[in-house]
């Protein structure tokens, strides 16, 4: 029997234990490459990969920075939680995305981090994921710059 060459994002969805409304976002934001819309449904490459979460890929392309700063640093992998046989799919999500440059699919998946880089693209998405992280807390201290004047205010009439 012949496999399919697209799957619905009802089969996605099911597949990836994700909504199907997730999946429709995931394909408007083109986070699952060669998925296109055809008569009102989104049709996904068959052997597409389940899009990495947005913590997830900021961890992985800070980590591969981090190894190709420091090729003497030898990473537990075990310590750090991170299972070697996902690594390959990981790299070939971050490839497909454009975030990493292509590479030795020979090596094997625990050193595959230390050959792998990042594209321009890549790099402008980790930064621009600090630069957002910055302006949270920003807008966090200004929200409760803002709230203070009124607590005090509460305080006072509560005084009398």
């Amino acid at each position: 029997m012949k496999k399919a060459k697209h799957m619905t994002t009802a089969t996605a969805a099911k597949s990836w234990q994700l909504t199907k409304a997730t999946i429709a976002k995931h394909c408007r934001d083109n986070k699952i490459p060669g998925a296109f819309k055809y008569g009102g449904q989104w049709y996904i490459p068959s052997d597409a990969l389940k899009p990495l979460q947005p913590k997830d890929e900021r961890y992985f392309l800070r980590l591969i920075l981090e190894l190709k700063n420091r090729p003497d640093y030898k990473l537990d992998f075990e310590y750090e939680g991170i299972n070697t046989a996902l690594i390959p799919p990981v790299c070939d999500w971050l490839l497909q995305r454009g975030l990493i440059n292509p590479f030795e699919r020979t090596a094997a998946p625990g050193s595959l981090l230390y050959q792998v880089s990042l594209t321009k693209k890549g790099m402008h998405a980790l930064l621009t994921a600090k630069a957002e992280n910055k302006l949270d807390i920003v807008k966090i201290v200004n929200a409760v710059a803002n709230i203070i004047p009124i607590i005090a205010d509460v305080v006072n009439m509560v005084r009398g």
